[in-house]
């Protein structure tokens, strides 16, 4: 059986749409959907205080219980209140990024338009954005890096997986560009 999911320019149709698949019933609703359609940021700098108890601004505060986390007291709940903080990598937490966004989508919050025919795959992706600066490298300061995370939420093992990214990348506007 083929599963598929994709997404180039919306005016194909939509494969993907906000928020986490419920691990119960591999499943999610439109509400839930509308309520997880935005992205989360931080800035390295309230990351640090936090970090050091300087106090949690609201991009802290409001992070996902479900994105990555320093979990200060170990209990695998996300609570600023008990030393918690946003994090890239829970497992490096010297790496602190100049700014993340993180976001989560999934392909099964309504009928797939972009490719049509094969199955939803019952995917769940949390993404992370993340970029530095630095003094070091100009190529660092203009660089953009993304991380990842796809998890099977269906009752169908998946084999034989590939992944790839759409880029359309430009300098200027999409409509001047010279052959």
């Amino acid at each position: 059986n083929l599963h598929t999911a994709g997404q180039t320019y919306r005016q194909r149709g939509l494969d993907f749409w906000p928020g986490p698949i419920d691990s119960i019933n591999g499943s999610i609703g439109s509400v839930t959907c509308k309520t997880w359609d935005r992205f989360f940021s931080v800035k390295r700098e309230s990351v640090l205080s936090a970090k050091y108890g300087f106090g949690a601004d609201s991009n802290v505060l409001n992070w996902p219980k479900i994105a990555p986390f320093v979990d200060a007291n170990g209990n695998g709940m996300y609570d600023p209140s008990t030393g918690d903080y946003p994090i890239f990598d829970p497992m490096v937490q010297a790496n602190v990024p100049s700014e993340m966004v993180w976001w989560v989508m999934n392909d099964v919050g309504n009928a797939h338009t972009a490719y049509v025919g094969g199955l939803p795959m019952g995917v769940e992706i949390q993404a992370t954005a993340f970029a530095y600066s630095t003094v070091l490298s100009e190529a660092i300061n203009n660089s953009t890096m993304y991380r990842y995370r796809i998890i099977n939420k269906s009752s169908t093992p998946l084999y034989d997986v590939t992944v790839g990214q759409f880029m359309d990348a430009n300098i200027g506007g999409a409509d001047d560009d010279i052959s």
